[in-house]
């Protein structure tokens, strides 16, 4: 039996030092003369970098849970509109996680124009210059909302490359009022 616990102790370790190592330990924004882009770093000293100067794609940041994407989206949208005033939706299918995400970015800008709108939310939000929504409560209300500029989903990876879906009709209704959207 002692061995058994040892090897739990041992399991438990080693998943307890992958979890720091993913841990986000930096993010930043760089912009200049024909270059912006994001830079984040792990505690593994891994890094990712997503250019978004790249208007064939849209940027995808993958980070396991418990790695700080509430800080990371609220860095983001912030730097996004320092840099030109952008109407920006975030959205999730997941109460919880939207509301954490708004907290942490009014944290970050307590003075920011940003909204809510989700049916449990008991909140409408529109005219703000950015807005958390619930997938469930925006995704076949597309003509309700202003035109967006930016679009962010937590969770992107519930998002199909084509056919049908929540996600999906959202994309392409939010995309077909606005191109340029990113």
């Amino acid at each position: 039996m002692t061995q058994y616990k040892d090897d739990v102790a041992k399991q438990k370790a080693k998943l307890k030092a992958e979890e720091d190592n993913n841990k986000v330990i930096s993010w930043e924004f760089q912009r200049g003369a024909g270059s912006h882009f994001r830079k984040i770093t792990y505690a593994n000293s891994k890094v990712v970098t997503v250019d978004l100067n790249d208007k064939d794609c849209n940027p995808l940041v993958v980070m396991p849970t418990g790695s700080g994407k509430s800080h990371v989206i609220a860095d983001f949208v912030l730097h996004m509109n320092e840099q030109k005033k952008q109407k920006t939706l975030i959205v999730s299918h997941v109460k919880e996680i939207l509301f954490q995400n708004y907290e942490k970015l009014q944290d970050a800008w307590p003075y920011g124009d940003i909204g809510l709108y989700g049916n449990s939310l008991k909140s409408r939000d529109t005219d703000n210059d950015i807005i958390y929504a619930q997938l469930q409560s925006v995704w076949n209300k597309v003509d309700q909302l202003p035109l967006f500029d930016l679009l962010a989903i937590d969770e992107a990876h519930l998002v199909p490359k084509d056919g049908e879906g929540m996600y999906r009709s959202l994309v392409v209704a939010l995309k077909e009022r606005n191109p340029l959207m990113i």
